[in-house]
């Protein structure tokens, strides 16, 4: 049976994984204080992101949240 799953399902379940990762990392680190530091922990959370990301499957019927119009 294929699993059908909504734009709004989707980001929610999006949103709760980004929040959940978000705070565990907040409690688990310190603010970064140079700019490499900065880099390396924007590198990281982009990491996560696409590993959050990776773990939903997002079939091709699911239609995009935007539209492009011909003006």
């Amino acid at each position: 049976m294929a699993h059908k799953i909504t734009r709004r399902g989707w980001a929610a379940r999006l949103t709760t994984s980004a929040l959940a990762t978000s705070t565990l990392a907040a409690q688990t680190t310190t603010a970064p204080e140079t700019a490499e530091e900065l880099l390396e922990a924007a590198r990281r959370q982009a990491r996560r992101n696409l590993e959050t990301l990776s773990k939903f499957p997002l079939p091709m019927a699911v239609e995009p949240s935007y539209r492009f119009e011909a003006a």
